[in-house]
């Protein structure tokens, strides 16, 4: 796995490239290592910032595809992350991420809407 191949750091970079053919690249990488990474993995891949710079994509890009996309990293993230939520929830924040989901919440694309209100769902209290 990327991740266990010590190249995480280099994908991470490349997220904040700014040339979205490598960022779409890049963010699809961090969404599948999200997905069927162990709660160690994933807990690793939020301390290098995975979180906040996903957040920060979503408000850079349109198309329905790249924000289900992230949506989908930020969704696996929340359901492995256990004891680690407040500090998902932070680099949420931080990156106004919430903001952001609160918005996709009214988006017209199912998957989309669907995806905001799960996350949403994991800080009842926000």
């Amino acid at each position: 796995m990327v991740i266990d191949a010590g190249l995480m750091p280099a994908v991470m970079e490349r997220l904040g490239c700014g040339k979205f053919s490598v960022q779409k690249e890049a963010v699809w990488i961090v969404s599948n290592c999200l997905a069927v990474g162990t709660p160690e993995q994933v807990k690793y891949m939020v301390e290098q910032g995975a979180v906040g710079t996903l957040c920060h994509l979503l408000a850079s890009y349109a198309t329905p595809s790249m924000i289900t996309t992230i949506l989908d990293g930020l969704n696996n993230t929340l359901s492995k992350a256990g004891e680690d939520s407040e500090v998902i929830l932070t680099q949420m924040k931080e990156a106004d991420g919430l903001d952001m989901i609160e918005k996709l919440q009214q988006h017209g694309d199912q998957n989309i809407y669907r995806l905001a209100c799960s996350i949403k769902s994991h800080f009842p209290d926000v």
